[in-house]
């Protein structure tokens, strides 16, 4: 996926730009964000912002299949439950 988020494809998913927040080698005069780190991808070289932890939370999502209810789970608790009390009855 991080191929995906570059400087040339950050416009597609409403990032501003996709290089870091902050300066990544910050010195006394350069300490603190370089701009708008709303709209940005990442803090630094590794940190990924809250608006990409969305972006990622989202195609997971989209990827996650809607589970499927499973009917016969209820039938087969109501014969082990029978069973057992059957098994008891007889000891």
């Amino acid at each position: 996926m991080a191929a995906r988020v570059n400087s040339k494809t950050a416009g597609f998913f409403g990032v501003a730009n996709a290089d870091p927040c902050f300066d990544p080698d910050p010195g006394p005069a350069t300490f603190g964000p370089l701009g708008d780190c709303s709209r940005t991808t990442f803090r630094d070289d590794f940190h990924p912002t809250a608006l990409l932890h969305e972006f990622v939370a989202n195609e997971v999502h989209a990827a996650c299949a809607t589970p499927i209810p499973l009917p016969a789970a209820g039938w087969l608790m109501v014969v082990a439950i029978g069973s057992l009390a059957v098994m008891r009855r007889r000891a």
